[in-house]
């Protein structure tokens, strides 16, 4: 590691300061509008639940009816979410990273990007059965 001068650290600090302000603003503009909700329940028609009636009968004697929409929240969808934001966190943990180790010590940097592939392997991995869930849409099914 070597040490580094003054203006060494202010650009550093600088192009930290743009990377994460950059990433930041990306992910302020692709959450705008966003309704978590609705992203987190089953596509599928047919998977669609019928809206539930039920008849309640209060204490003073009076009955009053509720409809309501039973819980079609799709967990796959969740746990994706999840994995999603995991794998976010980490390349922009790992961004920070190298942005500090090119100015400070860069045959750490050359180790840290060679290194690397196996994050970037787990990312993709992590969206192949949603992949391979649509190349089974592509292709039609046989007849038996």
């Amino acid at each position: 590691m070597t040490i580094i001068s003054e203006y060494a650290w202010a650009a550093l600090l600088v192009t930290a300061a743009v990377f994460n302000v950059a990433c930041f603003w990306l992910i302020r503009r692709l959450a705008l509008g966003v309704n978590l909700k609705q992203a987190m329940r089953e596509k599928a028609p047919s998977e669609q639940p019928e809206p539930v009636t039920t008849t309640i009968q209060t204490v003073d004697g009076t009955t009053r009816t509720e409809t309501e929409m039973p819980d079609n929240t799709s967990y796959s969808r969740v746990a994706g979410m999840i994995g999603a934001i995991v794998m976010a966190c980490l390349f922009w943990a790992v961004g920070n990273i190298a942005i500090y180790l090119g100015f400070t010590d860069v045959d750490g940097l050359a180790k840290l990007v060679g290194n690397i592939g196996g994050l970037f392997l787990g990312g993709s991995a992590l969206f192949a059965p949603y992949a391979f869930n649509k190349l089974t849409e592509v292709f039609p099914k046989p007849k038996a």
